[in-house]
């Protein structure tokens, strides 16, 4: 049986796909046996405007290393979301609103 974090992983990917048929995601492999190295679980493309997503389970908590890495993923230019199951659809209207954002400065 899936863990709670790859359930919503998987409902997330099957949604982002859904509204967002042109854009990429990439789930980035799991770096079991490295000590959770990996700087957050994916990211996402949609017009030309780059999102990072970690993923948790409704009680989990973002690692400082995550944390870093998400904050230096914003400071790019990306933006980035902690998506729990209570958050999917939330975060799949920030991508929206962010991608009709950059179309009206188009």
């Amino acid at each position: 049986m899936p863990s709670p974090e790859r359930i919503v992983q998987n409902k997330f990917a099957l949604l982002f796909k859904a509204k967002f048929p042109k854009g990429f995601y990439y789930k980035i492999p799991d770096t079991k046996g490295t000590g959770g190295r990996r700087p957050f679980d994916a990211f996402a493309v949609v017009n030309g405007r780059p999102y990072a997503i970690e993923f948790k389970a409704e009680t989990g908590r973002v690692t400082p290393l995550q944390r870093h890495f998400l904050e230096l993923f914003f400071n790019a230019g990306g933006s980035y979301d902690v998506v729990t199951p209570n958050r999917i659809l939330y975060c799949l209207a920030g991508i929206e609103d962010g991608v009709r954002r950059k179309g009206e400065k188009q």
